[in-house]
């Protein structure tokens, strides 16, 4: 039922077309992808589609074409595959309703295939620039197999699955337009999220890390909760305490500039947040103890998680590079163009201010 709602939406959006005229093909015979999976095979690459029909479903019966589908087509390059896919359902395919793309992890690190496929998808116009991006291990289209057990279409499902990170701001969610823009500019943090199936569900279950446009490799959920925080990507931020208590910090405000010395580089990390205590321990410390317990541990957690995530990822979870120009002209000159060399002497110093309410 879920399904159908989400397919009678579409109806909807596209009650125009019956009124400027389809002459290529009937609204119920078109094909809407809202979720398409990108992968490589044999030097080649291989499309994916999990398709939508509205045939049946307008008419609420019972039918073949009622239920989701995959179309899969393989070539030497991803324009051919888009051609290859066309040509197969002449003036039937229509791509302006794509939720969600996945692509795997073998593309992402095979440069010349992702830019590519983004050439193509720039030039082409076939997707929406706010399409959500997501990645995984292994292939991509054997998450869309799942989409039979779902109670809706995989793209909408994936879309509600971001839609409830709601601690976290919009600006935090990498889109289409994200990956391509990075291509580009080189200048921010991607932190793609990790798909897998657990309970014949798609979960994520981490992040892969883009940074320069560069793949940084796979990180764990409760880095990448930091990262946002520290990018002032976060609404809210859960943590517990060594001795039990279960804090929120809201109203979040990072900043901090950059100094060096000849022998280092230092980031400042200030932090300042407003704390609630939503879970307690067997006794409840008084508002100036508990601002120092938090502010303790905090200081210590989070410079332990960015220095194990440049030392493990040559990733700099508050990504000063990209502002270092707009703190320190000298350095910047010093390090322009030489991102890595810039993170190799990199440290930070950690001081949260922190106000329990």
């Amino acid at each position: 039922m879920v399904k159908k709602v989400c397919v009678l939406c579409l109806i909807l959006g596209l009650q125009m077309l019956l009124f400027c005229g389809c002459d290529s093909a009937e609204l119920e015979e078109r094909k809407f992808p809202l979720t398409i999976a990108f992968d490589e095979q044999d030097q080649g690459c291989v499309l994916t589609l999990g398709l939508e029909y509205l045939s049946g479903v307008a008419e609420e019966e019972e039918s073949a074409k009622e239920e989701d589908e995959e179309e899969v087509m393989a070539a030497a390059n991803w324009g051919e595959a888009f051609s290859d896919q066309d040509e197969k359902n002449p003036e039937t395919m229509d791509y302006n309703h794509v939720k969600a793309v996945i692509i795997s992890r073998a593309v992402l690190e095979d440069k010349e295939m992702l830019n590519h496929l983004l050439d193509y998808l720039e030039t082409e116009e076939l997707l929406s620039r706010n399409t959500l991006v997501f990645t995984c291990r292994d292939r991509a289209a054997d998450l869309l197999a799942l989409e039979g057990g779902l109670p809706m279409a995989e793209g909408m499902y994936l879309k509600q699955l971001t839609d409830g990170m709601t601690m976290q701001k919009d600006t935090a969610v990498v889109t289409l337009g994200n990956l391509m823009n990075e291509r580009y500019n080189r200048m921010e943090n991607l932190y793609l999220p990790v798909l897998e199936e657990q309970e014949q569900k798609p979960v994520i279950c981490g992040y892969y890390a883009l940074a320069e446009y560069n793949g940084m490799g796979m990180i764990k959920p409760e880095v990448y909760e930091v990262a946002t925080l520290l990018e002032n990507k976060r609404k809210l931020y859960q943590f517990d305490l060594d001795t039990g208590e279960t804090i929120e910090l809201s109203q979040i405000r990072c900043s901090g500039g950059v100094t060096s010395d000849e022998e280092k580089t230092v980031k400042e990390v200030c932090l300042s947040a407003d704390a609630k205590i939503i879970s307690k321990n067997a006794y409840a410390a008084e508002k100036k103890r508990a601002e120092r317990q938090i502010r303790e541990y905090l200081n210590s957690y989070l410079a332990v998680l960015l220095a194990n995530s440049l030392t493990s990822n040559d990733l700099d979870l508050t990504n000063s590079y990209y502002s270092l120009g707009g703190y320190n002209r000298k350095l910047y000159k010093k390090y322009e163009d030489r991102p890595q060399a810039y993170r190799r002497n990199l440290e930070y110093r950690v001081d949260s201010k922190i106000d329990v309410i």
